[in-house]
């Protein structure tokens, strides 16, 4: 028996609820970085600016008594927000070798422990969010496998729990999720930290540091911390999450298939402006496929999905 279209329609509205609140979590983890950051570009500019400027030349001197007691404070409580995890504990370390060097240096080593805490925390969210949308792939075709066969549904937690650990643990390329979360938030320090040298260098106005840096005007400037932070949100959003919850559907959606031996499914789109055309054609006159064909999702992101019956 075909699956109903209200069925379909709901599952749609979930993908896209869940999208929204997904991205905006991300978001929300790089604007509280920005803010951290921001305040200890502040620290600078309000304490060595020449004539209302910092420049590099005041960054370029050694620190004093009063930036080193800021740096251990700030270690202190980056330390207890990292603590565990052994890629920030090689970057505090790593940081703190360098920190003494010059204000500038001082300076980019914050901004180094900064973005790790970003990389935990992207890590942390993402990976759960790869768990619940394995658990909702299993309650929505279950309870479609249910309520159209009469299939009970069994003890399937430590099977999918498999399926997902391993999922997150895989390599592609050479290297595993938690692998790519690293990389980016390393080149998310550089950048950030080439963003704010440039600043520096041309000089930056006590006045105007949000508009040069910091804020939605900076925008307009790619080199900008708010530009650099926006690149990495779409990295997370769109080649890492979104990519990864489609796999992890398209996992779980087979293994049940098998499991419960459906024979066939149906492709939907989740109509909205952002279906591309190759996701409408497999949407399209093609439904239904053999459970055992479905077609793999044609691009990264892709948010289609599946129902079998």
């Amino acid at each position: 028996m075909k699956p109903s279209k209200s069925l379909a329609k709901k599952r749609e509205r979930e993908i896209k609820a869940d999208d929204s609140s997904d991205a905006d979590t991300l978001a929300n983890l790089l604007t509280s970085a920005s803010a951290d950051i921001r305040q200890y570009v502040s620290y600078f500019v309000d304490n060595y600016n020449e004539d209302g400027t910092l420049a590099i030349n005041a960054m370029r001197t050694a620190p004093n008594t009063t930036d080193l007691t800021t740096w251990k404070k700030f270690i202190k409580r980056y330390k207890q927000l990292l603590y565990g995890n052994s890629e920030a504990q090689y970057r505090i370390k790593s940081a703190q070798k360098m920190a003494g060097f010059d204000r500038e240096t001082l300076l980019n080593s914050i901004i180094k422990v900064i973005t790790s805490k970003v990389a935990i925390d992207a890590e942390t969210f993402i990976k759960q969010a790869i768990q619940s949308e394995a658990g909702k792939e299993v309650t929505f075709q279950g309870g479609n496998v249910i309520k159209i066969n009469g299939i009970p549904d069994g003890d399937l937690d430590q099977q999918i729990n498999d399926i997902v650990e391993n999922f997150i643990n895989r390599e592609t390329q050479d290297l595993t999720l938690s692998n790519r979360i690293w990389l980016k938030a390393d080149a998310l320090a550089a950048k950030i930290n080439q963003a704010i040298h440039k600043a520096l260098v041309a000089g930056i106005d006590v006045d105007s540091i949000d508009d040069q840096l910091f804020y939605e005007t900076s925008r307009l400037n790619e080199d900008s911390v708010k530009s650099v932070s926006d690149s990495t949100i779409k990295y997370y959003v769109h080649a890492l999450l979104l990519n990864e919850k489609a796999l992890i559907v398209a996992a779980i959606g087979a293994f049940l298939a098998t499991h419960w031996k459906l024979k066939r499914a149906d492709w939907y789109t989740v109509e909205d402006s952002h279906v591309c055309q190759a996701c409408k054609s497999l949407q399209g006159g093609a439904n239904p496929y053999a459970a055992s064909d479905i077609p793999s999702k044609p691009h990264i992101g892709c948010r289609c999905f599946v129902i079998y019956y």
